[in-house]
Parts: structure tokens; sequence; C-alpha cells
């Protein structure tokens, strides 16, 4: 919020104090971001079934239309342990 009130108000005066930490803590997360390295398969798995499990929970019911809900019995999937077990299965 801070940033945004600096940006939006660029003739507000900064601290050069702030200004000097501000550019190290930045300079030391990207160097932090680059010893990282590239993401391995299995975290690349782990995104995919993440948004695989949200896209299940958002489909499952509409307010107005039916989701992918009304492929089971009624009060089979009222919980959200359908997909979670459909996840796990993946996993």
């Amino acid at each position: 919020m801070k940033s945004i009130y600096f940006r939006l108000l660029p003739w507000v005066k900064k601290d050069p104090n702030v200004l000097k930490s501000q550019k190290h803590l930045q300079s030391v997360l990207k160097e932090q971001y680059k010893q990282l390295g590239s993401p391995s398969w299995q975290e690349y798995t782990i995104i995919i079934l993440f948004v695989l499990m949200v896209l299940l929970w958002v489909t499952r019911d509409f307010s107005s239309t039916p989701g992918w809900a009304i492929l089971f019995p009624k009060k089979f999937v009222e919980t959200y342990d359908l997909i979670l077990l459909l996840i796990e299965i993946l996993v």
C-alpha cells in the first residue's frame, strides 16, 4: 500500500534511507530468485493438479446452470470430498 501511495503521489518526499534499504532488499530478492533455478517436473505436476482442483471446485455447480455435479446421484457431491478424492487418485 505504501508503494501505491508513493507512485500515485510522486511529489511526496521519500526518505533516502528507506530508498536505500528497498534497493538492497530488491537486489537480495532477485539474487535468491536466480538461485532457485527452474521448476522441476514434480512442481509443474503440483501446479497442474492445483489448477485442476480449483476448476473442479468452481464448475461443480452454478446457481442457475448445473455443472458437472449432475453426473452423480443427488447428495453425492454436496461437499468437496469428491474433488479431493479425484485429485488424490491422480497423485
